[in-house]
């Protein structure tokens, strides 16, 4: 349908100039030959001769030349007498440069819209195919334009926004804001607010969303518009908010979190670790992981090795050393840290004082090992059972006492060994210790490992758990 249109035109083009080419033959023929006057009819010429330079560019030159030497010739064969001949050639002359100059002019203006339209429309691509949202308005605050990224932030459609007044996408509490300073711009032709900056904005749907804005002022045709760039950054404001929530969780933590990069230099150290190794961070960043390591040894660099070949460590245990030179025992996890590529660039390390903890386990042990000694040469039986009565513990001694080993009476109920005789008052013990909360002694007859019965002296005494219970 288009190229319907341009051969239309161009048909049209062509049979105009045709036209006047043909009229001006005619009246150059009728003033040379029929009024035989010399009267200046050649300013006719100049209208064919523009529209051919302007619609056909160079291509229309033949026109300029065709009426030209039409003149010439015209002016040799007329019958008028005098200069007319000289002053037709100097006409032709004209025509021909009357016509070039023409050509060029349109050329280069032919040039410059192209260059111009190129432009727009490279303009326009840019901003229809921008993330961000771009929104211009004039110095009313109505919008003139808007992109297609503009549209969807905000969830409107172009019949809703264009012509509209911007402050629909202004939440209700910072509407008097907006005003007086739409008030300021107004008066002054300059907006306060230029430059970059956040806020919030409005949806058609009622929610607020915060956004970060470029504003910048421009004139055109007399009028001064605002072009405002916008970008949503709900998702920066989560992420800065979970960041803030994490770093608090990692400043706030007892135990020592450190990061490192591949060469195992410091790169963040929190108070847990001035806490533990007695440095603060202006001590230990940019310096290298191994000041709390013991001297001699290659661990930081293992470490580094595993963490670059994509390994991980978990709760390992290890010696450290503090700022005063004191050894402690650390049980840590060393985690890779990788970019947005998955490119291990660093590490993390967690740690913690377990020095307390390994001197109770030894302390634990020697107690456990004196116990066990105490209880496997001593002529008493210690027991413990629950509620039930059921073994929990025996004492090695039992095998000189009764010639069971433990193993035989852990986990099985001491009923099964009572003489039934004395199995409801030994029941009626247990119950007053359990419930009661008291202690009590009781004589009765336990079965031996012979099959045999002996006669046992037993004080049952009640254990709490940490509730008291």
């Amino acid at each position: 349908m288009n190229l319907a249109g341009k051969r239309s035109r161009s048909d049209y083009e062509t049979f105009l100039i045709l036209a006047l080419v043909v009229l001006s033959c005619v009246l150059t023929y009728y003033f040379h030959f029929i009024l035989k006057s010399g009267l200046l009819f050649t300013h006719f010429y100049y209208i064919p001769l523009v529209l051919a330079a302007v619609w056909w560019k160079r291509k229309g030159l033949w026109v300029a030349f065709f009426l030209a030497g039409m003149l010439i010739i015209t002016s040799l064969l007329s019958p008028l007498t005098g200069d007319y001949l000289y002053y037709d050639f100097f006409r032709a002359v004209v025509f021909i440069s009357v016509s070039i100059i023409t050509v060029l002019l349109s050329e280069r203006i032919e040039k410059s819209q192209i260059k111009l339209k190129t432009s727009e429309e490279s303009f326009r691509s840019v901003v229809e195919s921008a993330i961000d949202g771009i929104i211009t308005t004039d110095i009313s605050g109505n919008v003139v334009f808007a992109n297609k990224s503009f549209y969807k932030l905000f969830q409107y459609s172009e019949e809703e926004v264009l012509g509209k007044s911007v402050q629909k996408f202004i939440p209700p509490r910072l509407r008097d804001k907006y005003h007086q300073q739409m008030e300021d711009f107004r008066k002054t032709g300059k907006h306060r607010l230029v430059g970059t900056f956040e806020s919030v904005g409005l949806r058609k749907d009622g929610n607020e969303f915060p956004f970060e804005m470029s504003i910048t002022n421009w004139e055109g045709n007399g009028e001064i518009f605002t072009t405002s760039i916008i970008r949503d950054i709900t998702y920066r404001k989560n992420a800065e908010k979970t960041r803030a929530i994490l770093s608090a969780i990692v400043e706030s933590s007892a135990e020592s979190i450190m990061g490192m990069d591949l060469k195992g230099n410091v790169l963040s150290w929190n108070r847990g670790a001035e806490q533990t190794y007695g440095y603060k961070e202006e001590e230990v960043l940019g310096k290298s992981g191994s000041i709390i390591i013991p001297t001699g040894s290659s661990e930081l660099q293992q470490i580094l090795r595993i963490i670059e070949d994509g390994g991980k460590i978990d709760h390992y245990e290890t010696k450290r050393v503090t700022k005063t030179g004191k050894m402690i025992d650390v049980s840590f996890t060393v985690s890779p840290i990788t970019d947005k590529s998955g490119k291990i660039i660093g590490l993390s390390a967690i740690s913690r004082d377990i020095t307390q903890e390994k001197a109770a386990e030894k302390a634990l042990a020697r107690s456990e090992s004196q116990l066990s000694m105490i209880t496997t040469n001593m002529a008493d039986i210690i027991c413990q059972a629950s509620i039930d009565g059921v073994y929990i513990y025996v004492s090695p001694s039992v095998k000189s006492v009764l010639g069971y080993t433990p193993q035989d009476l852990i986990g099985k109920s001491i009923f099964e060994w009572i003489h039934p005789d004395d199995l409801e008052r030994v029941i009626s013990c247990m119950n007053d210790v359990s419930r009661k909360s008291m202690t009590k002694f009781i004589q009765h007859r336990y079965m031996n490992a012979d099959g045999s019965y002996v006669w046992l002296g037993t004080k049952g005494t009640p254990i709490f758990d940490t509730r008291g219970l």
